[in-house]
């Protein structure tokens, strides 16, 4: 019942398959799938996380999502552990 722009990521833990589930839900929404980032992945690649997340809240209403500054991975946020 969210009529607001949604983003959500979508790293590549144990939800990756369950978080895609949400895309019929969304109304004004995008699931953005980060398949080389996991568990910690606010920590390990915080600047590319803030970037994303900027450049959405950043994005004019009328196009939420012509403007995302996608990430590439990092080393750390592919390291073990993460």
């Amino acid at each position: 019942m969210v009529s607001q722009s949604v983003l959500v990521f979508n790293p590549n833990d144990d939800l990756w398959t369950f978080t895609r589930r949400a895309a019929p839900y969304l109304r004004v929404g995008r699931i953005i799938d980060l398949p080389g980032w996991g568990h910690g992945f606010l920590d390990s690649a915080t600047a590319p996380a803030a970037a994303l997340t900027r450049s959405f809240l950043d994005s004019p209403d009328e196009s939420p999502f012509a403007e995302l500054t996608m990430p590439q991975p990092t080393a750390e946020a592919l390291s073990p552990g993460h």
